[in-house]
């Protein structure tokens, strides 16, 4: 019977872990231990899947609707939603995103690259099969609870409900139980007049309070079903853990060799036609997107690209309904796109964010002066502004910095 390897890593360089085997509704464990020297890889020969359970204290979790036109597009865009709600650098921290789901949704985890690093170098001679992250804020959900609270091993653990998340914004978390009692007011608070679920053990009581029955978080883990592991963000860079004994396989390899290589070019054609036509089809919704605002807003002046089409019609649909203007950083991100594209010798550096202002703070290099004029007459073209903030020699070029707004 296949089985599942749960590991949960715990500073600095501990290691719980269970074995589970069986259907997720009638799980048993086959073995499990609260230290490295416990697991014997004479263990690990029946596992087929490995599931990785981080800390939440230490791990941002979100999730997102990125209306990005590529999964690249999707995974540079993340960091800069959720770059104001974390406590580093973007430098310093390693962003994943999951695959949407049926409404676009994703989960978004971030954390310390030093963390990642850490629990990658313990968990990595243990891995075995597909392997999948999950924050342990994620399997406390209670299904009609506004804000869930669990006490685990001195820790308290924390999770809003789905009509309590915003967009890009942390919706759990944990926290240690000796900071519990300075967390509690805010947390409540946010909860509104919802359910909140709460492990005995915290010893809070009142109309609002439901008494929490949590399952073992190891068996919370093997319960999730296998579309949701899917959709988890691969935190450590990979879906794939040990890999195959080369050693012993040679033969499957060498009677697949050539299936192998005709699939890759089947699957190689297959990708050049569906990007053809996705282009085609973006450049369709383009060409509507400026026909639906010339004709809906004749009174328009200047010219009229897709990117100022929609901005245009979102900021009008705002109005009518009484909201502010929001969601600005996607298509500043989408007008700095087109426009480098095409300008090879200007290489964009950082980009920066404020949500509370509808422009774009760049640095960028390149190798003369001119090539940044070239940049604003070809954004002038496309009714971008450019603000042009200073420039200086550097080592490899011409470091210079400028602003971008959509007017």
């Amino acid at each position: 019977m296949s089985q599942t390897l749960v590991l949960f890593p715990a500073p600095p360089g501990g290691l719980h872990w269970s074995i589970l085997e069986g259907e997720r509704d009638a799980v048993v464990r086959a073995s499990h231990g609260d230290s490295l020297a416990s697991l014997d890889m004479a263990l690990l020969q029946s596992v087929r899947s490995t599931i990785i359970v981080l800390p939440s204290e230490d791990v941002f979790v979100s999730q997102a609707v990125l209306p990005t036109r590529s999964e690249h597009d999707a995974r540079q865009a993340a960091p800069f939603l959720i770059e104001e709600e974390l406590a580093s650098r973007l430098e310093e921290v390693d962003v994943a995103i999951g695959a949407p789901d049926e409404d676009g949704q994703r989960w978004v985890f971030a954390a310390a690259k030093s963390a990642v690093e850490a629990w990658r170098d313990t968990c990595r001679p243990y891995l075995r099969g597909t392997v999948s992250t999950v924050p342990d804020c994620l399997l406390v959900a209670e299904d009609d609870a506004a804000l869930t609270l669990r006490h685990e091993r001195g820790r308290v653990i924390y999770l809003y409900g789905e009509a309590l998340r915003q967009p890009g914004r942390a919706i759990g978390g944990a926290a240690n139980g000796r900071l519990f009692d300075s967390l509690l007011h805010s947390l409540a608070a946010s909860a509104s007049e919802g359910l909140i679920a709460v492990s005995p053990a915290l010893g809070l009581a009142g109309e609002r309070i439901k008494p929490l029955e949590g399952r073992p978080l190891d068996l919370a883990a093997h319960g999730l079903p296998e579309v949701a592991l899917k959709r988890m963000p691969a935190l450590f860079g990979q879906r794939s853990g040990a890999g195959l004994d080369w050693s012993r396989t040679p033969g499957l390899f060498a009677r697949s060799a050539a299936l192998a290589a005709s699939l890759l070019i089947g699957l190689g054609l297959f990708m050049l036609g569906e990007s053809a036509y996705l282009l085609q089809r973006a450049e369709r919704y383009d060409a509507a997107s400026v026909e639906l605002v010339q004709t809906a807003f004749p009174a328009i002046s200047g010219p009229l690209d897709p990117v100022r089409a929609r901005r245009i019609l979102d900021e009008r649909l705002a109005e009518r309904h009484g909201r502010e203007r929001s969601g600005e950083f996607l298509p500043l991100l989408a007008a700095l796109a087109n426009l480098s594209d095409g300008h090879d010798s200007v290489v964009i550096q950082t980009i920066r964010y404020d949500q509370s202002r509808p422009e774009l703070n760049v640095s960028a290099r390149y190798d003369v002066f001119s090539d940044f004029d070239a940049l604003s007459e070809d954004a002038q073209a496309r009714n971008i502004e450019l603000v042009d903030q200073g420039a200086r020699d550097g080592a490899a070029g011409i470091d210079g910095d400028f602003m971008l707004r959509i007017p």
